[in-house]
């Protein structure tokens, strides 16, 4: 099987928060509004903390479990059914305010559950409610949901699936981009041109087609009808910002030349040339077999070339095989860091990027997923899913969750439906 090496070209987007150096586990949980846009304040009444999984109790008339009586409380009585969800972490160390994958097969729960899905909430054990997020799917009901805490490996996190309100509405969009913290500067799930993180850069021109992907629906490419999805001009998304992570899943159609993954472009540089990107990711063919690149160009004051690393070795990347692929760029610490499913393949320490972050006001003129900045070459040829930009340095152990949860639906099970007392 042939395969690629992911070239990396590290830079900086502009975004209103940038806690750049905080660890993944020290932010903790955070208050704010919920899947069914409610805040906190408005669920404070409901049971402060969810027993540890009920015994099965006796069977209702619908065939569903009744909890027994150390089930703890009832989050509302307007919601008839529940689910206990038990979280299996793979990582080595706590994670704070993580977007957690929950699948939930539409088989499972049959006529309990609403065909579209709008009264699906989420409890941590205490009661609080979560923000989260549906993502579109043909086949089971996708949800990203915002873990106030993945705790490490060894520990079983639980959790509170409540459905079975015929009122509930759906939540608002500003209510879902709550399920990704102020450090995400792009979610792209790529089941349309929408980014549901809170800068909504929604895409302006997508030529690719939308299909059946490695999380639901994804982004299918052609290069040689030099498709691509075209991202809004004058971005402020790394404004001022140290570090950051960009991740991705990818499956090659074909082995060719570079293709672009994402590129985020800044405005015109000391050279006087345009489109070249602060922050780009490339998959492809280099002169020695294949390289992973990693470039920053923080300011105006730098040419294209004034700063660049090459790995030690080439990260491959299977043609016809879904791939996880992630880079964290310190500008700051002078570092960057690449991995493949999950796992770190290489580290390049004293990386010359030429600044420790980029301009305060650096816009980015022009962006793109799926080709270069300027969208004139570098045509990616193939499938790309779950497209993220985060403002920050995200850990190994963040990334391997990441990729892990994605990866392996057995690390979230869901318990059978139990019905309100």
């Amino acid at each position: 099987m042939r395969s690629f090496a992911l070239c990396a070209v590290a830079a900086c987007f502009t975004c209103s928060a940038t806690p750049a150096a905080m660890n993944d586990s020290d932010n903790g949980a955070t208050a704010g509004q919920g899947g069914d846009g409610s805040s906190d304040d408005e669920d404070a009444n409901v049971a402060k903390d969810a027993a540890a999984a009920p015994d099965t109790g006796a069977q209702s008339q619908d065939g569903s479990t009744r909890p027994s009586e150390n089930a703890g409380g009832w989050w509302k009585p307007e919601w008839k059914f529940r689910a206990l969800v038990e979280v299996s972490p793979p990582q080595n160390a706590s994670l704070a305010d993580f977007p957690l994958l929950v699948r939930v097969p539409k088989a499972k729960f049959g006529s309990k559950l609403r065909e579209d899905a709008a009264d699906m909430r989420f409890v941590s054990e205490q009661g609080n409610l979560l923000a989260a997020e549906r993502e579109d799917s043909s086949k089971d009901f996708l949800f990203w949901v915002k873990a106030p805490e993945i705790p490490a490996h060894g520990s079983v996190l639980k959790l509170w699936m409540y459905f079975g309100n015929p009122e509930a509405t759906v939540a608002s969009r500003e209510a879902q981009a709550q399920t990704w913290d102020a450090t995400f500067a792009g979610v792209w799930h790529l089941f349309g041109p929408q980014d549901s993180s809170a800068q909504k850069a929604d895409a302006t021109t997508v030529t690719g087609t939308y299909s059946d992907s490695k999380i639901g629906r994804g982004l299918q490419l052609d290069a040689d009808k030099q498709q691509q999805f075209s991202l809004p001009e004058k971005m402020r998304v790394l404004s001022g910002v140290a570090s950051t992570t960009v991740s991705s899943w990818i499956k090659l159609t074909d082995a060719r030349g570079n293709m672009g993954l994402l590129a985020i472009g800044q405005d015109r540089r000391k050279d006087g040339n345009t489109g070249h990107p602060a922050l780009e990711l490339v998959v492809g063919w280099g002169p020695r077999g294949g390289a992973i690149k990693s470039r920053a160009i923080p300011n105006t004051e730098l040419g294209q070339y004034d700063s660049e690393a090459v790995a030690n070795e080439a990260m491959d990347v299977d043609v016809g095989e879904w791939t996880h692929v992630a880079v964290v760029s310190d500008l700051a610490a002078r570092v960057a860091k690449f991995y493949r499913n999950g796992v770190l393949t290489d580290t390049l320490k004293d990386v010359k990027y030429g600044a420790p972050a980029f301009d305060s006001d650096l816009v980015a003129e022009s962006s793109s997923i799926g080709s270069n900045a300027n969208g004139c070459c570098y045509y990616f040829h193939g499938a790309i899913d779950e497209v993220r930009l985060q403002t920050r340095a995200r850990s190994d152990a963040w990334i391997k969750a990441e990729y892990a949860f994605s990866a392996d639906p057995t690390l979230v099970k869901l318990g059978d439906a139990e019905a309100l007392p």
